[in-house]
């Protein structure tokens, strides 16, 4: 059964989020861990292994919370390591709407409000945000402190002609890029019942799969400055160290003494009489520097065994590193290699 047709029973939706996990145990996405909250299954810890593209060795700590109606509403999926990426909100940064200020808003959808650290799925599953009915615009407003959605635009949306509204959907779905990979048609009637695997496959396929990034337009981005840095590391060569310090300071990020974190184009506006939009920044090599140095980070030692005063750390990860001696960890990865040969070669039965 579809579990978007199950009863909208909080106790059901509960135990669908248990099978979904269990599904993942048996065949999990390639570098992808999660685990669940004993107390709470609609809260789950990951840690993303990149291991190719882009954000290559990378390791990301995130966790995702399942609204009380999921799938019908989407997950609120927040990255807990610092990292420059299209998609995912700059932990330093304030709560603000993942849709650029300069872009025009467009009618029929309702404003995603992400936090510090918070990924944008605007981009992978656009039927979340594609809502024309005004009770699905209710059932918004109970759920929006585990969704993300943000209460405030609710009402003015909810007014708006209900025939501007049908006819702008299609428009939405056109502006938003096709992606090369498999996720299911928004305009199909099955187009709400995306399982946790799914979303996972996405997330990981968004830091290891270039033309997934490509995709991605602006108005789906959860950090803007790390669109327009891609884009210009995509349409450029390799600069060398000149030149990226030289850009840095241009784009107004990531100089030594702004580093780690992101002027945004007000402050830059307040300190230039002629401020420029994000868009005429010279971005040349500023997306490769970023994210070289939060790779780096990612794998520092007190990030990676227990520091609690890490940026967007609780403290209490779910999925911990252990520090392991040579020999300890060179006969595990024996271990692992074996089974895999005795799984890969089965003896023939009698």
């Amino acid at each position: 059964m579809s579990s978007s047709k199950l009863p909208r029973v909080a106790a059901l939706r509960r135990q669908q989020l248990r099978l979904e996990f269990a599904s993942i145990k048996v065949s999990p996405p390639v570098g992808v861990y999660v685990s669940l909250s004993p107390s709470d299954p609609a809260l789950w810890s990951g840690v993303l292994f990149v291991q190719k593209g882009p954000y290559a060795s990378a390791i990301l700590r995130f966790q995702i919370r399942f609204p009380p109606l999921y799938p019908d509403l989407p997950p609120l999926v927040t990255f807990t390591t610092p990292i420059f990426h299209p998609l995912v909100v700059p932990l330093t940064t304030q709560t603000y709407s993942n849709r650029p200020s300069d872009l025009d808003s467009v009618t029929g959808t309702i404003e995603e409000q992400l936090p510090p650290g918070g990924f944008s799925l605007r981009h992978g599953f656009p039927q979340w945000f594609i809502k024309t009915e005004r009770s699905t615009v209710g059932s918004l407003s109970s759920s929006r402190s585990t969704s993300g959605q943000n209460p405030g635009n609710i009402g003015s949306h909810v007014e708006q002609d209900s025939g501007l509204v049908e006819s702008s959907t299609d428009e939405i779905i056109s502006r938003i890029s096709s992606l090369p990979c498999d996720i299911r048609d928004p305009k199909k009637s099955d187009f709400t019942d995306v399982t946790a695997l799914d979303l996972l496959e996405y997330i990981r396929s968004t830091f290891d799969d270039e033309t997934v990034l490509d995709s991605i337009p602006l108005e789906a981005t959860g950090c803007p400055n790390a669109w327009h840095a891609w884009s210009a590391h995509r349409r450029q060569p390799r600069t060398g160290p000149a030149t990226e310090r030289r850009s840095s300071k241009d784009a107004g990020v990531s100089s030594p003494s702004t580093l780690g974190r992101t002027l945004s184009p007000d402050s830059i506006q307040r300190s230039s009489p002629q401020a420029r939009s994000p868009g005429e920044w010279n971005w040349e090599g500023v997306w490769l520097k970023r994210v070289k140095d939060n790779i780096h980070h990612s794998f520092l030692e007190s990030v990676l065994f227990g520091s609690s005063s890490r940026a967007g750390s609780s403290g209490d990860d779910m999925i911990r590193f252990q520090k392991l001696d040579h020999s300890v960890l060179t006969n595990i990865k024996e271990e692992i290699l074996t089974l895999q040969e005795s799984q890969a070669d089965p003896r023939p039965l009698a």
